[in-house]
C-alpha cells in the first residue's frame, strides 16, 4: 500500500524546506545531529500496553518513512512488548511521573506538556505516554514523541501546521514541510553527529 503525502503548498522554496529542516533537527540544546546512525538493518518498534488504534498509527508511519528516507528503514510490523530498537510504553499519569530524565544524556530526553498534563515523556529510545489522553491528542503525541528519537529534537516557530509547531497543537499527520524534514534528514547526505554548520554546507552549497 502507498502512503498518501501532503500536496506541496505553494510559494514555498528549497530555502524554506532547509530552514523548517534546521529548526525542527536542532532544539533543546542538542549541537549536534542525532538521527538514527546510518544502518542497513532496520530499526524495530514495540509497542506495550497500547491499543490497536495505536498500532494502526505506528505501522501508518512506518510505511510513510520508508517511502521518504533514501537510508535507513523501520521495520513494518510492531512488535508487542519491550524488545524492539524504540520502545512505546503507555503508562498511567502516576507511572509517567516517576520517569526520571535527568540521567545519562538528559539534554536529549524531552518532555512534551498538554493544557497542563504531562502527555509523554522520550529518554533515549523509550517512549513513554500518558494513557489517559484520547483522540487527536493522543495520536499526536505518540507520532511526535516517535520523531523524536529518529533525530527531531527541535520545533516550528513558523508554521501552525507542522506536526512539530511550538508551543502545543494537536496536528496527527505531517505536513508537506515536515515530510520534506524526513526526506533530508535520512537522505544520503547527512548522518549522526553532524553540526549545524556541516548541515548548512550540504543543504545550502550543494
Amino acid at each position: 500500500m502507498v502512503p498518501v503525502f501532503t500536496p506541496s503548498p505553494t510559494l514555498l522554496s528549497s530555502e524554506d524546506i532547509n530552514l523548517h529542516f534546521i529548526d525542527v533537527a536542532f532544539g533543546g540544546g542538542n549541537i549536534f545531529l542525532e538521527r538514527l546512525p546510518l544502518s542497513t538493518r532496520r530499526t524495530t518498534v514495540s509497542l506495550n500496553a497500547g491499543r490497536d488504534s495505536d498500532r494502526k498509527t505506528i505501522e501508518s508511519f512506518i510505511l510513510k518513512f520508508n517511502y521518504l528516507s533514501q537510508s535507513n528503514k523501520l521495520f513494518e510490523n510492531t512488535k508487542t512488548g519491550q524488545s524492539g530498537d524504540i520502545r512505546i510504553k503507555f503508562l498511567p499519569p502516576d507511572g509517567l511521573k516517576a520517569i526520571d530524565l535527568s540521567y545519562e544524556i538528559g539534554w536529549l530526553n524531552r518532555e512534551f506538556s498538554c493544557n497542563g498534563v504531562t502527555c509523554a515523556k522520550v529518554r533515549g529510545y523509550d517512549i513513554y505516554i500518558n494513557d489517559q489522553i484520547e483522540g487527536d491528542t493522543r495520536t499526536h503525541y505518540l507520532l511526535r514523541a516517535l520523531l523524536y528519537t529518529l533525530g527531531f529534537k527541535g520545533d516550528s516557530l513558523r508554521y501552525p501546521d507542522s506536526i512539530f509547531a511550538y508551543p502545543e497543537n494537536n496536528a496527527t499527520s505531517l505536513s508537506f514541510l515536515d515530510e520534506k524534514a524526513i526526506q533530508v534528514m535520512y537522505g544520503l547526505g547527512m548522518d549522526n553527529g553532524m553540526t549545524v554548520e556541516d548541515v548548512k554546507r550540504v543543504l545550502f552549497f550543494r
